[in-house]
């Protein structure tokens, strides 16, 4: 399978992903699987807030119509808004995937207490503005915060420590089944966030979007389920 990975942001030298990045996100896949990741051109560093997605969900879409014309089977928008995902659907005919809706979905069939831990409450009617934005806001019980901004996540520990408290508060005030952990910057902490909630003794499940949201592609494009509108509907770009 071709997959193309779209970050909906500016790649800086602040902003980039290491050698230790790409090496996760092609072992989401199978070694037979091509994984192309790439950047949007007009933007911002990070995307925080509804406007900021209104600029730059062009960039998006186009890079999804080209991703198709290119040949792959199946695109990624790595963002926990999902930015640009319902519009590209109109337009491709592989399937397009965001993190937020695959990793409700996906935490749907863990438990009925989910909750979706974000980056700071700054934003907060954003976050409900995304999830509700899927239709399955019905799934979610809660929306927590560890109060980080996105460039907070430069400095691991400091990051590491305040989504850890975060989290063990969250599982014991929330008595979730799943804690999705809805920044797409927070993958890198995943493992050691289990093992000290393990070590706690806190067993909620957590559910890394960028793992789920791959693997949940694949299995749309081996089931040739597109998940597409077009055809259905009229639209007056033919191609960006």
């Amino acid at each position: 399978m071709r997959i193309k990975f779209i970050e909906p942001v500016l790649e800086t030298e602040n902003n980039k992903n290491s050698e230790e990045d790409l090496a996760y996100f092609k072992n989401c896949l199978s070694k037979d699987d091509y994984l192309e990741v790439e950047f949007i051109e007009e933007g911002y560093e990070t995307l925080e807030t509804v406007t900021d997605e209104s600029f730059m969900v062009q960039d998006i879409i186009r890079k999804t119509i080209k991703a198709e014309k290119d040949g792959f089977d199946g695109v990624y928008i790595n963002c926990a808004a999902d930015p640009g995902v319902f519009q590209a659907k109109e337009l491709v005919k592989i399937p397009v995937v965001g993190p937020l809706s695959c990793s409700i979905l996906l935490s749907a069939l863990i438990g009925k207490k989910i909750t979706i831990m974000s980056v700071s409450s700054v934003n907060q009617v954003c976050e409900e503005y995304w999830i509700e934005r899927t239709g399955l806001s019905g799934l979610v019980s809660n929306l927590r915060f560890p109060e980080l901004t996105i460039l907070d996540f430069m400095d691991y520990n400091r990051s590491l420590e305040k989504t850890f408290a975060a989290c063990k508060e969250t599982a014991i005030k929330d008595n979730c089944d799943a804690i999705i952990l809805g920044c797409s910057t927070f993958f890198r902490m995943k493992d050691e966030l289990e093992r000290r909630l393990r070590k706690d003794n806190i067993h909620v499940q957590l559910v890394e979007p960028i793992m789920g949201s791959l693997k949940m592609l694949k299995i749309l494009i081996e089931m040739n389920l597109t998940g597409s509108f077009n055809g259905k509907i009229v639209s007056h770009i033919n191609e960006l």
